[in-house]
């Protein structure tokens, strides 16, 4: 996945979020329903325990409806988030005043609003206004994966009496490998508590975070961002 606003160089959605914290206004776009969910699931870790939240569907969305819930401060949580499924949908729907209201959105403080959609029309002024103003996080196949899949004839796994596709291979490889990373973690903190209570120096904290964690979030950032705007 990459973050990006306007046009930038982009960068990671974790490296921007480490950067900037939660921004108001973001547009998770891309034809991975796989990437699409970790992106807004790193957007709702980031903020915190218990946020403040609201779903719309952008088919029966009503701009007032979301401008009430962004307006409203959050109660008992830090963050007010607002999310948005098939934005594609809202927008048409409500493009009469929703360039305004867009523009009263990115100078929020403690609300963000979040835009799921597997595209919008590049034809559309409104459709280019969002992805200028918004933090666009692109989660569709990085190039030289697609091409690899165009390449690669279907692999003869099958699951429940259906042969797998390129694609759904590369989908569980990329659940495994943010598995693999929570594990990698979770036994880096262990040794570490163990370690501290014994008052000795943890090898495997250094040996894991240099030898095996850095690659891993590398590799994450790699294979699931696109090149590409």
């Amino acid at each position: 996945m990459m973050a990006k606003k306007g046009e930038p160089e982009s960068i990671c959605l974790s490296d921007r979020l480490k950067e900037k914290g939660l921004e108001p206004l973001y547009l998770v776009e891309g034809k991975e329903a796989f990437l699409r969910k970790r992106a807004v699931e790193e957007l709702r870790t980031f903020a915190g325990p218990n946020p403040a939240e609201t779903r719309f569907e952008g088919s029966k969305a009503q701009l007032s409806q979301v401008l009430d819930e962004l307006r409203t401060l959050p109660f008992l949580a830090s963050v007010r988030m607002v999310f948005i499924d098939e934005a594609e949908e809202f927008l048409a729907k409500n493009g009469e005043g929703l360039e305004k209201a867009l523009q009263e959105v990115t100078r929020f403080k403690k609300t963000a609003l979040v835009l799921e959609t597997d595209g919008l029309d590049a034809r559309f002024k409104l459709s280019k206004l969002v992805r200028e103003l918004a933090v666009r996080i692109t989660c569709d196949t990085p190039d030289e994966l697609a091409q690899l899949e165009a390449r690669v004839e279907p692999i003869g796994l099958e699951d429940e009496g259906r042969l797998l596709e390129t694609s759904d291979l590369l989908e569980r490889f990329l659940e495994t490998l943010a598995v693999l990373r929570e594990e990698l973690l979770r036994l880096i903190d262990e040794d570490h508590a163990h370690r501290r209570q014994e008052g000795e120096r943890s090898e495997l904290v250094e040996d894991l975070g240099e030898l095996g964690l850095a690659p891993l979030e590398a590799c994450l950032c790699r294979v699931g961002s696109s090149k590409g705007s």
